[in-house]
């Protein structure tokens, strides 16, 4: 299975698995290849261009992401694993910044794309069951539809974590364990 990504301006078209481990870039109205992109040793399953255009997003077989600049094709970093398994759906905040990943054993990720790093814990449901995630247009909420007809939308705003944790507590820190856990930090409790 293998998705083409287009470009918001309909311009370019990126073709995954021509050759193995590449994507093929093309301009939709020359037909002409512009690029081929090594995207790992594994045979590339996904590709999808940011909202505003400036990144195509690749994911592999393997599990991993690859991020490409869409003005020059010169990949931003290596590739980085994100699921043990193929790779169905990546896509960009409005911004650029974030990544949400999706993989066919279900997982869906948040990911930070400057550092390559998750940002927490996997995004809770169905396990291996084939998942696309999506970046709702204003970068709010990802919203995640699964194979068996499950549909999810979290909130992903840093506000939401952090009214979330304070429910999950349901009471703020006293200050003994805010200079315990937190020392030599002013006195400033989120909930």
């Amino acid at each position: 299975m293998s998705n083409p990504g287009i470009s918001p301006d309909g311009r370019n078209v990126a073709v995954p698995e021509t050759q193995p481990g590449a994507v093929d870039v093309f301009d939709t109205h020359s037909r002409r290849r512009l690029a081929q992109l090594r995207v790992d040793d594994g045979p590339p399953s996904f590709a999808r261009f940011s909202r505003d255009g400036r990144l195509l997003m690749t994911g592999s077989s393997d599990g991993r992401v690859r991020v490409f600049s869409a003005r020059d094709w010169h990949p931003l970093g290596p590739a980085f694993p994100v699921a043990g398994g193929p790779v169905t759906s990546v896509d960009a905040s409005p911004d650029d910044r974030t990544i949400v990943t999706s993989a066919i054993d279900g997982q869906i990720g948040l990911w930070d794309l400057a550092s390559r790093r998750p940002i927490g814990a996997p995004l809770p449901g169905p396990e291996n069951t084939f998942a696309v995630a999506l970046f709702a247009p204003d970068g709010n909420h990802v919203y995640t539809v699964f194979r068996d007809g499950r549909g999810y939308r979290w909130d992903v705003r840093p506000s939401a974590w952090n009214d979330q944790a304070c429910a999950v507590a349901d009471r703020r820190l006293s200050r003994a364990e805010w200079h315990e856990l937190l020392p030599g930090r002013e006195y400033a409790p989120a909930c």
